[in-house]
Order: C-alpha cells, then sequence, then structure tokens
C-alpha cells in the first residue's frame, strides 16, 4: 500500500507541479505568484491526507522577519510555502537549481539560491541577503542547511543570524515534528502521518546580541531542546 500511496503522491505533484510552473511564468504579480504557489502547497498536503497541525500563527509578526525552522525532510520547504503569508522569501542550497521545473517554481516566487562550497561565493550571497533583508523583506531559512539520515539535529551555518544581526529583523523559530518519518532521506516511499508545525514567540533585537556566533548558539540551543531528537 505504500508503494502505491508513493505512486499517487508523486503523480500529483508531477500534474500540479508543471501548470503551475507555465503560469508562473504568466503571472507579472509576485504576490499573486506566491499565493498560487502556496495554494498549490496545500493542495498537495490535502489531496494526499497528510494533516498539517498548524500552531501559534499569533506568533508571527506583522513586520519583516526571519523565520528559522528545523530542517529533516524535503517535505519541509512545501511546509513553510503552504502555510507561510507570501510576504516571505526562501533561501535555498544552490544544488536545487540544477533541477528544471523546481528551480523555475522557485526562481518566480523570488527564492535565494546561495552556495555553501565557495566562501567567496557564499560571502557574496550572505551581503545580498542581508541587502534585500534591509529593504523590508521577510525570509524563511533552514539554519541545518541540509538533511540526513541520521536523527537529530545538525550544526546551525551562520547566515540567518548573521541577516538577523546586521539588519535587527525578529527571529521566529518554527518547530517541524513528523516530516522525516512522513519522508525520510534517502527514501522515497512516503508515509501518510500527521505533520505539527509550531511557530514560537519571536526573539526580538537579535542586534543586542554581542555576536552572530552568540545568537546562533542559543538558537541552536532552543531546537536542541524542542527538536533535537527527531
Amino acid at each position: 500500500m505504500r508503494l502505491i500511496y508513493s505512486f499517487y503522491i508523486y503523480s500529483l505533484v508531477i500534474l500540479l507541479a508543471l501548470p503551475l510552473a507555465a503560469l508562473l511564468t504568466l503571472i507579472p504579480s509576485l504576490s499573486y505568484r506566491r499565493k498560487l504557489t502556496s495554494g498549490v502547497c496545500k493542495t498537495i498536503f490535502f489531496m494526499s491526507g497528510i494533516r498539517l497541525k498548524l500552531t501559534g500563527l499569533e506568533n508571527l509578526p506583522t513586520e519583516e522577519c526571519i523565520v528559522i525552522a528545523n530542517h529533516s525532510s524535503y517535505l519541509d520547504g512545501l511546509l513553510l510555502m503552504a502555510v507561510l503569508p507570501p510576504r516571505f522569501s526562501f533561501v535555498i542550497k544552490r544544488e536545487v537549481t540544477t533541477i528544471p521545473v523546481l528551480h523555475l517554481v522557485l526562481r518566480r516566487i523570488q527564492s535565494h539560491f546561495v552556495e555553501r562550497a565557495n566562501r567567496a561565493t557564499a560571502a557574496q550571497h550572505l551581503k545580498k541577503l542581508i541587502r534585500y533583508a534591509a529593504d523590508g523583506n521577510s525570509l524563511g531559512v533552514f539554519p541545518e542547511g541540509t538533511f540526513r539520515v541520521e536523527t537529530g539535529l545538525r550544526s546551525f551555518q551562520k547566515g540567518a543570524f548573521a541577516v538577523a544581526h546586521k539588519t535587527n529583523h525578529s527571529l521566529v523559530p518554527v518547530f517541524i515534528h513528523g516530516a522525516r518519518q512522513a519522508l525520510p532521506a534517502e527514501e522515497w516511499k512516503i508515509t501518510r502521518t500527521p505533520i505539527q508545525i509550531h511557530i514560537q514567540k519571536p526573539v526580538l533585537n537579535p542586534a543586542k546580541y554581542l555576536s552572530v556566533d552568540v545568537l546562533k548558539d542559543e538558537m541552536h540551543q532552543l531546537f536542541y531542546e524542542n527538536v533535537g531528537h527527531l
């Protein structure tokens, strides 16, 4: 049954992603493009029977902020696109640009592709993110950068915290529970299991921290206490 269910989900994603990509090339408004993409993500979860339980939405600031979430599955990006307002741009590893349709969709909703391996390029990308956020924009980031088969929280990359420290945008921790069980790393079969997304109260005035490292370490401890076992 899991094999049949997985085939159904992947077929559903393809059937929705292809017309979505085509429509995104035609719609001039970024806000409408993001709303449409969010609607498609919600439809995927609804039609898959994977129940999403979102709590803490009232904690999300109305002004610009940076959402940081734990990362344990390919479903995590779809989850944030489904539940966050369309004002958010997402920071994604540059390797995704090799996947044509996905790259097109992400580019048309103004995602930001960052380099991790090359230090000079990574530094340039960070400067662009700081300028983008300073212009009054909100970001969604997975500070672990990637995920692995083994359970547990990976170390955090500095990027999101450097942006928050420089711009003083509030940091909003988001805890995702159940995504790894639904679609583990290096696994293609999907399990229909409930997923919980909890939005924590924002960390205000991150610029008050002594350094980016202090901010990063405190946030890592917070995530470790709440999702470190996942």
